[in-house]
């Protein structure tokens, strides 16, 4: 599961915003994530608690900081990406002083005192089926997340120079279909199995079928005898995170198989797949970060248009190598080596509603 975190920071730079008076511009050290604070309230190297974008948080905090028209969400309780005077905005600081109870001193950066403020994470609802029961995840699968670029630089420095697979990073909801080595077919969603009542079906499934998917799943698992097989994809369509790409109907788009406890290289899954249309679009193969990105920023780079729909902004990009590897992301535990960038202009976008 991607980091989620609310950190004690120290700011790395404050610049002039270009086109408000009263407005600066600041960073913290580390992270790519930038922000407007007021002009002349932060100096390089003040330390600061910083929200991130996505943070829910309790209304007592809200109240105490008076932030709620700053706020998005059905109870303005959610920060997210603004632009603000053409700046892109990505959440929020403030002194520890003005958040922390009384009597409780935090000056470790990097520390996470979302659980002392009562700060969460948004998740965005899942598609629930009646006539069936939710269960947990299958052995061995776990909840697909990837962690994002802006908080860690450092892996896209490991990526510059490998041959990467680089492709569009839908907005959809997680989804997977799991072959177990008994024969067994289960359908997921993001955080559970779902068990149907009397045969019944669920969109998660139908969507699977539509795509033909559960053919090249039986061929997937006679080239992997006795091994858990399980097929990971973004269901899109009707209903579905306001179904953004105008689509009639469901369908689901791979990213990612994996067999048994290992992901297998995107040229594999091309081998399995070959239709453009059963995956998440391709933005580029075989080329190195660095002359994909030929100068721009990994920001500047994950903007665009979607190539499902080309009048609809993507959400972002998702990066890895072409040939799987692990990679230590600072906590001393190596991890897959796979990174995601959210659109600035797209959450700044999303943020606005």
């Amino acid at each position: 599961m991607s980091k989620f975190a609310v950190t004690v920071e120290k700011i790395g730079q404050v610049w002039k915003h270009p086109n408000a008076d009263r407005l600066d511009v600041a960073s913290v050290e580390g992270l790519a994530f930038q922000f407007c604070v007021g002009k002349g309230q932060y100096e390089q190297g003040d330390v600061v608690i910083y929200i991130p974008v996505d943070a829910v948080l309790p209304d007592s905090l809200i109240e105490k900081l008076d932030i709620r028209n700053y706020l998005s969400g059905a109870q303005k309780n959610r920060v997210k990406t603004a632009q603000i005077r053409g700046q892109i905005s990505q959440g929020l600081v403030c002194p520890l002083g003005a958040v922390l109870p009384d009597g409780l001193h935090v000056s470790v950066i990097g520390e996470d005192v979302a659980p002392i403020l009562g700060i969460t994470k948004y998740e965005p609802p899942e598609i629930f089926t009646q006539g069936g029961k939710l269960l947990t995840l299958p052995d061995g699968l776990g909840v697909y997340d990837i962690e994002g670029a802006d908080r860690y630089p450092n892996v896209l420095d490991v990526l510059m120079d490998r041959p990467c697979h680089i492709t569009e990073k839908i907005e959809g909801t997680n989804a997977a279909l799991v072959r177990r080595s008994s024969g067994e077919i289960i359908t997921c969603q993001r955080n559970h199995s779902i068990c149907m009542d009397g045969g019944a079906s669920n969109t998660y499934e139908d969507a699977f079928k539509a795509g033909g998917f559960c053919g090249t799943m039986e061929v997937l698992s006679q080239r992997f005898p006795n091994l858990d097989v399980a097929l990971r994809g973004e269901l899109i369509g009707p209903g579905i995170q306001k179904n953004i790409y105008k689509l009639a109907f469901h369908n689901v788009r791979l990213f990612d198989i994996k067999v048994g406890g290992r992901y297998l290289n995107p040229d594999e899954l091309d081998v399995f797949f070959p239709k453009t249309t059963d995956k998440v679009p391709l933005l580029a193969k075989c080329v190195t970060l660095r002359e994909w990105l030929d100068g721009r920023s990994v920001q500047e780079a994950s903007n665009g248009f979607s190539l499902i729909n080309p009048k609809t902004r993507r959400e972002g990009i998702v990066i890895k190598p072409m040939i799987e590897d692990r990679v230590d992301f600072g906590d001393g535990y190596p991890q897959r080596l796979i990174i995601k960038q959210r659109s600035p202009i797209y959450l700044a976008k999303e943020g606005d509603k």
